[in-house]
């Protein structure tokens, strides 16, 4: 089966040189895996939108008090912000409001 690459609308010829120790792309990062499933968390409040997620969207939980929650994750439903982690056993999570 061939590996089906969707292509973008902005080609970049270089690399970044990130200089902080921040993530590149806000929304890959999150503190918890109540935050994965909160809608606030993907909402920009100060410009009024929801924001864009994807298909199989990548993001990390890096700060939850229970140890074995952290890790990485991805979405495995846009519209319902359902996510399941990557590793390890299957520890899907799914919002209650869909």
């Amino acid at each position: 089966m061939a590996l089906i690459h969707v292509g973008g609308t902005v080609q970049l010829d270089d690399a970044f040189s990130v200089t902080t120790n921040k993530s590149l792309d806000a929304r890959s990062v999150v503190q918890t895996t109540a935050d994965l499933i909160n809608p606030a968390v993907w909402t920009n409040s100060s410009l009024g939108i929801n924001l864009p997620r994807y298909h199989g969207m990548q993001v990390s939980v890096v700060a939850d008090p229970a140890e074995i929650n952290n890790g990485v994750y991805f979405l495995r439903s846009a519209s319902s912000i359902s996510v399941n982690k990557m590793y390890g056993p299957d520890n899907g999570i799914t919002h209650p409001n869909g």
